[in-house]
């Protein structure tokens, strides 16, 4: 089977895990970008080219006694330990209100399911894989990646497009924008149009 690289974007730790006052710059982490849903057709195919003992209709009949196992076992407060995929667990919400008799809960409900992936699932997932593609998002450029792009792009191009930013820096339209937005507070460029179409040109 052919290893597939991954794209994925470098995004900025959200605001609560970051630690107040501790005088360290904004930490990043990876994200993997969104991709296609397998339907439970294509994971059909896959099985049966994988193992090829069991017929399509065999495995549509065993994904659903799973399903229904699933649901049984879990609305009865189990765990799930499925080998070599992982282990599932419910996780309940309610209200909680203050009786005669003490604290009770009411409206009691599984509100989300758990899965801890099996650590031999998590090792083949990896075996083999390639160096990551990054797209999408990434930190911002200093200013001298900045004053050489903009020296590069002016030489060939007499306007600046918020798409040759992204392409250039790898950044959400978002985060250029913010860069074009600042260079233009600073004097640097020019924004011409409205701000959904606009273009920039160099100041002098």
């Amino acid at each position: 089977m052919a290893l597939e690289k991954y794209d994925y974007m470098i995004v900025a730790n959200p605001p609560s895990s970051r630690r107040e006052g501790a005088g360290e710059g904004v930490g990043h982490h990876v994200r993997l970008l969104p991709s296609s849903t397998v339907a439970e057709d294509d994971l059909v195919e896959k099985m049966h080219e994988l193992e090829g003992v069991m017929s399509r209709g065999a495995l549509h009949t065993a994904l659903a006694a799973l399903e229904r196992a699933l649901a049984e076992l879990l609305a009865g407060g189990h765990a799930v330990s499925i080998p070599g995929i992982g282990t599932v667990r419910p996780r309940l919400a309610g209200e909680v209100v203050e009786t005669a008799a003490g604290l009770a809960a009411r409206n009691v409900r599984v509100s989300e399911l758990q899965f801890v992936a099996d650590e031999g699932l998590l090792a083949r997932i990896n075996e083999g894989r390639p160096t990551l593609r990054r797209r999408g998002a990434r930190q911002m450029p200093s200013q001298e990646e900045v004053a050489t792009f903009l020296d590069s792009h002016f030489a060939r191009h007499q306007k600046l497009t918020r798409k040759a930013v992204v392409e250039h820096f790898g950044m959400t339209k978002y985060q250029a924008l913010q860069l074009l937005t600042r260079l233009t507070e600073r004097g640097t460029l020019v924004r011409r149009g409205s701000r959904a179409t606009a273009c920039y040109e160099r100041a002098f």
